[in-house]
């Protein structure tokens, strides 16, 4: 990618915000190293990554990457015969046993592809491991349990150290009678205990002289006494020191020679830390996977900047931003600060992060072409030092894009021909894009020159764009409008600041003729086309709870034929054993008759617990829905059980035999005889069912929504409507709460990680509402 884009894009702070979640020095270098790819099966393979580490991440797990360690540059010492030190030591273990935690993690998730197969490759050297952990505390010491001669030598320290103590302390209680102490502390100087002697009683002292201090009142004696303790003393130090240092160039060794091995699954561990890093930067957007176009189209739904999407609390609008398709060259008109270079940049970071493998934050089904390249030129760029004006620096970098663009490259012009002679400027503008377009690029430029909207509207493949703004408020939307062009607004603007009317109205006189009937004539064309798309919008949230009821409706179907094929299973499997057990005793009882008397008592005996069988037999409980009893007697709104299924109902009609009862979300045609009455209800009037997402009941309702309500509103919805499922023997409850900034679903999850009945919880698939929804098994 061009590196003019990437910085006038901003894709540093993208790099900066991915860098968040790493786990590891190596994610954090692998976050200062993105940058766009042009190898289209790298890309899909770091797409699919990503997509599986937030896959994980929306259950509540994660990748287990604690104790990675960057060990590269010890792993290059030890295989070249260098020594390790303990903590080097230690982070080759911690690292190992990283690897092994990951291969663990995801042995059992085969549907996760990519991860799966890398984590199958990660070596576990579990020998390398305990051996490291051993002789290595925490702490980065050298236990006593590295070595029998270790733990021997500093027991052997321990008591010649005490003798060494005892004995100076014996000499200082004699000094001290003397009052030729300094000080009644026992000193190390030059690793020998010491003295501290007055330097006017030196001469009472027998020893050798170690040092003396600042003010020189005090010298530092090794009493005679102790000198031979303290070479005993000083040769087991060195005896130690020197079987630590065998010790760590035993571990060395053997990391060095499996150190090959360390180093892939330090590049794989790399791997799993940049995925979990994307994973959690998609999660923090809401971002989805893209697909990838190579047919040079965008069409991105609900496009959101990606620098702004990870603001907490800040509300970002959302556009939908389409060009390649039946036009190639989009020219956006507007007011300033209305929302154009935001457009202009989140098209061009967007595309820059697919082309990472990276999600984007946009909605589902959202495409983005795989581009050759990406220029652009955007904001006031003018040089003090190369003496380049803000028209000189923007021609500047519009020629190096026409040296080096190609067919299919994305462009990126903000406030195309400003900053010189409108009437020049206007003309130098048309003719740079009529040569972009001509070439194949792709371009979206801003404007505000009014000539380029006719000849937008004249050009085969351009199309006008413009960025909404209300009337009524003076304000922008920030919402991108195709296939209308835009106005100014600067008189609306004006009066808004406080321009007197005199003047403004002196102002509308000096326009050109037609002017003011164009504006109108776009300000009409803006509201039409918002009031048509407010319609289709509706339409299509329609369409999408039609859908999804249907879909419900038929799950509760497949359950209830589930359940019912569960208790015929069960009933046989009791038959059975019911029927074996009593062949079993049959059998005996003839055996017995077979040796008894032909009319003894045994025979009598006999005859009775075969009568007793034959009872056992016969008296199998029938089904409740087919047994002999008189049927109930029921009406509209009474409660009854709907025995072979073990539910409770309402009844809606009775026409007859035949009773209409509403199941949770179903209504099942039943006779009489499959019910019991459960209790009478009262005889009002049946309401309409409630809607989907009310808090009603749950009879109605297989789900919650609430969207648009604060933390505090939703939870009271989600315990009572949990309460309610749980009363239903419902086996799962959905939670519609929407995308947004991701604080309500939060909520939800941090309600739904304590609740005690809650077995699990994540998205569904996309086609039925993806991160906008949540379903709790229960």
């Amino acid at each position: 990618m061009d590196r003019h884009a990437l910085d006038v894009l901003e894709f540093a702070k993208i790099r900066d915000l991915l860098a968040q979640g790493a786990a590891s020095a190596l994610g954090l270098e692998a976050a200062a190293a993105l940058a766009p790819l042009d190898d289209v099966p790298r890309i899909r393979i770091w797409r699919q990554r990503t997509s599986e580490a937030r896959a994980i991440l929306d259950l509540g797990d994660d990748i287990p990457l604690a104790g990675l360690h960057d060990v590269r540059a010890k792993l290059r010492q030890a295989a070249i015969g260098g020594v390790l030190d303990p903590t080097g030591l230690r982070e080759v273990a911690d690292t190992l046993r990283c690897a092994a935690n990951v291969r663990r993690c995801l042995r059992e998730r085969p549907e996760l592809e990519n991860l799966h197969d890398l984590a199958a490759q990660l070596v576990e050297l579990p020998h390398l491991v305990s051996d490291i952990e051993r002789c290595i505390g925490d702490d980065g010491e050298v236990l006593d349990s590295a070595s029998p001669e270790l733990r021997r030598l500093r027991q052997s320290l321990r008591t010649l150290s005490s003798r060494v103590q005892a004995t100076v302390r014996s000499v200082m209680s004699r000094l001290a009678a003397d009052q030729a102490l300094q000080d009644s502390v026992v000193t190390l100087r030059g690793g020998r205990y010491c003295v501290p002697v007055k330097t006017t009683h030196q001469g009472r002292v027998e020893g050798i002289v170690h040092d003396r201090s600042s003010t020189g009142a005090t010298v530092f004696v090794e009493p005679a006494e102790v000198v031979r303790l303290n070479n005993e003393l000083r040769e087991a130090e060195l005896a130690e020191r020197e079987e630590v240092n065998r010790i760590l160039r035993a571990l060395s060794a053997m990391v060095a020679e499996d150190s090959e091995l360390l180093e892939s699954n330090l590049r794989l561990l790399t791997i799993f830390d940049e995925s979990r890093m994307r994973g959690r930067f998609s999660l923090r957007l809401e971002a989805t996977a893209p697909e990838l176009d190579e047919n040079g189209v965008w069409e991105l739904r609900g496009a959101r900047h990606p620098l702004l999407a990870s603001m907490p609390g800040v509300k970002v609008v959302a556009n939908d931003i389409r060009i390649g398709d039946d036009f190639r060259t989009l020219l956006v008109t507007g007011p300033n600060t209305g929302g154009k270079t935001v457009a202009l940049k989140t098209l061009g970071l967007l595309t820059m992060m697919a082309h990472c493998g990276l999600h984007i934050p946009a909605d589902e089904g959202s495409r983005v072409a795989l581009c050759p390249d990406v220029f652009a030129d955007i904001g006031d760029e003018q040089s003090l030092e190369q003496s380049l004006s803000t028209f000189g620096s923007h021609l500047k970098q519009i020629v190096w894009i026409l040296a080096q663009a190609q067919p299919g490259s994305l462009v990126l012009l903000d406030e195309v021909g400003a900053g010189t002679d409108p009437v020049e400027g206007a003309a130098l503008a048309q003719a740079i894009l009529t040569a972009l377009h001509e070439r194949g690029c792709r371009v979206v430029a801003t404007t505000h020159h009014g000539s380029l909207k006719a000849f937008a509207y004249a050009t085969a493949g351009i199309e006008n764009g413009s960025v909404e703004f209300d009337r009524r408020t003076l304000r922008p939307t920030y919402r991108l409008l195709t296939g209308i062009p835009g106005a100014s607004h600067a008189f609306e603007i004006a009066s808004g600041l406080g321009l007197s009317d005199e003047v403004l109205a002196h102002a509308r006189d000096l326009l050109p003729g037609g002017h003011v009937e164009a504006a109108d004539l776009i300000t009409e064309m803006q509201n039409t086309q918002q009031r048509l798309a407010a319609e289709l919008r509706s339409q299509e949230h329609e369409a999408a709870g039609v859908s999804h009821q249907r879909r419900e409706l038929e799950r509760e179907r497949q359950r209830l034929r589930d359940l019912e094929q569960e208790i015929r299973a069960e009933a046989e499997r009791e038959a059975r054993t019911k029927l074996a057990e009593v062949d079993k005793e049959a059998s005996r009882i003839l055996s017995e008759l077979r040796k008894a008397d032909r009319e003894g008592t045994q025979t009598e005996a006999a005859r009775q617990r075969l009568r007793k069988l034959d009872t056992r037999v016969g008296s199998r409980p029938a089904s409740p829905a087919v047994a002999h009893r008189p049927p109930p007697t029921v009406a509209a709104e009474d409660t009854v059980l709907v025995v072979r299924l073990g539910k409770t109902g309402r009844v809606v009609t009775v026409n007859g035999s035949k009773v209409q009862v509403q199941v949770g979300a179903m209504r099942m045609n039943l006779e009489v005889a499959d019910l019991e009455l459960v209790e009478r209800g009262r005889a009002e009037p049946q309401a309409a069912p409630p809607r989907r997402g009310s808090s009603a009941g749950w009879d109605a309702a297989l789900e919650l929504h609430v969207r648009g309500e604060t933390v505090d509103e939703a939870m009271v919805k989600v315990e009572r409507f949990l309460d309610q499922a749980l009363l239903a023997n419902m086996p799962e409850a959905r939670i519609v709460h929407g995308k947004g900034t991701g604080t309500l679903k939060r909520a939800v999850w941090d309600y739904l990680k304590a609740h005690p009945y809650v077995v699990s919880y994540g998205h569904p698939p996309e086609n039925m509402g993806g991160t906008g929804v949540t379903v709790a098994k229960l």
